[in-house]
């Protein structure tokens, strides 16, 4: 036990504990702010926010753009997969565009012209054969039963509508899609003039194909 010190007054002198050194001090404080640091990265990886990329599984951030039509979830086109329909394939006797409707001869498309004609512009390879017509386009209308369908003023086929006696005319106009059937017809040379065709609407070409489709008026129908 410690002897308090006098002084020669006589009076009492108290002895004052030991300073602790600055660098303790330094440490606690650095201590401390780790500490602080500490806490607030395990508040800011511990958030359930799905906004932040964290709280799902195994960390990973759910995709935000929605599969849209024609895509695979599983990454790929579904267009482009085998087992996938082919919707947008044209029909048997369309054209490749698909713009002129479909016309087909005995299952030989008719149109292109250029795949279907001879080297002469001929259809008489084809006489004899059932038309099928799905949404082909008149091109014109040049006499009271009879016009052009087809895709082009040059890529067409003549169609002859037979009337039954007593029956009154069927109109067709410009622009319209049909449906029909009816046989390829072969035709002499002089057939244009009988339908009342000239030469601006089209007389020679419908001279060198040498055949039409004759259509019944009850197998007709215009689409829409």
């Amino acid at each position: 036990m410690s002897t308090p010190d006098t002084d020669r007054s006589g009076s009492t002198r108290v002895t004052a504990p030991p300073r602790r050194p600055l660098w303790l001090w330094v440490l606690l404080a650095v201590v401390v702010i780790a500490l602080l640091v500490w806490a607030l990265v395990q508040c800011g990886t511990g958030s359930d926010d799905p906004g932040d990329g964290q709280g799902t599984a195994g960390g990973a951030v759910p995709s935000a753009t929605p599969a849209g039509p024609g895509t695979d979830p599983s990454g790929g086109d579904a267009a482009g997969s085998a087992d996938a329909p082919q919707t947008g394939a044209p029909a048997a006797g369309a054209p490749t565009d698909g713009a002129a409707g479909s016309l087909s001869a005995g299952g030989t498309a008719l149109l292109p012209l250029s795949a279907s004609a001879g080297p002469d512009g001929a259809l008489t390879a084809l006489v004899g054969q059932d038309v099928t017509a799905q949404g082909v386009v008149v091109q014109s209308v040049p006499s009271d039963e009879g016009f052009w369908v087809g895709g082009s003023e040059t890529d067409r086929v003549w169609v002859q509508l037979t009337v039954p006696a007593g029956e009154s005319p069927y109109t067709v106009q410009p622009g319209q899609r049909l449906d029909f059937t009816g046989p390829l017809t072969a035709h002499g040379a002089d057939f244009a003039q009988r339908v009342g065709v000239d030469a601006a609407e089209g007389a020679d070409q419908l001279t060198r194909e040498a055949a039409h489709v004759e259509v019944a008026k009850a197998d007709l129908r215009v689409q829409g």
